[in-house]
């Protein structure tokens, strides 16, 4: 996968004072265990579901279903 800008995306979000505060959890991203394993797309929804509004996340999630009707 070619670069995105996953960790700057999340350095500007974080510096977004008025619609956090935010906490850097340090848990590892969505598509990824504790260990740095991939994770299934099963487990990766189910990481995405725990998510609640105003959470902040970051991982690479594939631009397919079921991930896009979940995320839009």
């Amino acid at each position: 996968m070619p670069k995105s800008g996953s960790h700057l995306i999340n350095q500007v979000v974080q510096g977004l004072a008025h619609l956090g505060p935010f906490v850097d959890s340090d848990f590892p991203p969505v598509n990824r265990d504790e260990f740095n394993d991939k994770l299934t797309d099963g487990e990766i929804l189910m990481n995405l579901k725990r998510m609640r509004p105003g959470d902040l996340a970051y991982g690479y999630v594939k631009a397919r279903e079921p991930f896009i009707s979940l995320l839009t």
